[in-house]
């Protein structure tokens, strides 16, 4: 048998593997051992699809009720409505969610993206400015300009942008101690960057190359990415200044980090060197700024 430290909380979790065997696990969260108990797998039994989204929702529930100061089993409900497009639920649960975090990004963000598959694209709007002009700071800015984007409202995503430029950047964290959670943090330089490869995307050269300036004083100060010499190399490829482009781009591939090297930046510097201005820059990153995604605000909850 088995013994274990019960003064610590822990979970027993049956694991069904691939090959057909099975075993059962006590969790402590960040170990497990392995128990000493019957293997043999549970006879199948069918359940309807709806009944297994109840029992999930329920199990959801149940968790917020235990660990109501865990925002993680918030978002996972809130994530399960609306992937299944119950924005109601969603909208409701967003702002109980809201209630315990008034101004922790997520939720902030998640109703005003809640409120615009409800048609309220406006209302939802109007509430994330008045959160991101009380903190006024370019992280919250670049979410604004991430919701107007998303909404298809391109003049007011460009003016929180611009903005953003003249606000101190800094990180929009999510405190273990506040929300027992430790990610789902966005880094100032994360921030910018979207706002940046935003400018970039839609043609706003003169403002893309204002972003970059001012990651570049932060990271100067503090740290960071030094994938803005790639968008500045860009931005000025463009334009046409080639000696301009061409002296930012080795900037870029000095940096030992790996968004200045790959097959894309190659292609810009190919096309810097050749002088192709229609050349347009897409960074390694497997997402874009203009993807709805970006910000992967809807969870996987298990």
């Amino acid at each position: 048998m088995t013994k274990f430290d019960t003064r610590f909380d822990v979970a027993i979790r049956f694991f069904h593997y691939q090959d057909d065997t099975s075993e059962w696990r006590l969790d402590f969260g960040d170990s497990d051992i392995v128990l000493d108990i019957n293997r043999e797998l549970p006879e199948l039994v069918p359940v309807a699809l709806e009944s297994r989204k109840k029992t999930r929702e329920q199990i959801i529930l149940r968790r917020i009720a235990l660990h109501p100061d865990e925002r993680l089993h918030h978002k996972g409900l809130i994530s399960d409505y609306y992937k299944e497009s119950h924005f109601k639920e969603a909208r409701e649960a967003c702002l109980k969610c809201l209630e315990r975090w008034p101004e922790i990004w997520w939720p902030n963000l998640m109703l005003s993206m809640i409120d615009l598959k409800l048609g309220e694209s406006a209302s939802g709007g109007d509430r994330l400015s008045i959160w991101a002009k009380k903190h006024n700071q370019c992280s919250h800015f670049c979410l604004l300009a991430y919701f107007y984007q998303q909404s298809g409202q391109k003049e007011k995503c460009f003016e929180a942008v611009r903005t953003a430029t003249e606000l101190p950047i800094t990180d929009l964290a999510a405190e273990w101690e506040d929300a027992h959670e430790h990610f789902g943090a966005i880094s100032g330089v994360r921030a910018i960057w979207y706002a940046t490869e935003l400018a970039y995307l839609e043609g706003r050269v003169d403002l893309c190359l204002l972003l970059c300036d001012r990651w570049q004083q932060y990271v100067d100060k503090y740290s960071g990415d030094y994938a803005f010499h790639l968008y500045r190399a860009a931005c000025f490829l463009r334009q046409g200044k080639l000696t301009d482009a061409s002296k930012e781009v080795r900037l870029a591939l000095k940096s030992n980090y790996a968004s200045c090297h790959g097959d894309e930046v190659q292609k810009l510097v190919n096309a810097i060197e050749v002088g192709d201005t229609s050349f347009r820059y897409s960074a390694n990153a497997g997402k874009r700024a203009t993807d709805s995604d970006y910000w992967e605000l809807v969870i996987n909850y298990k």
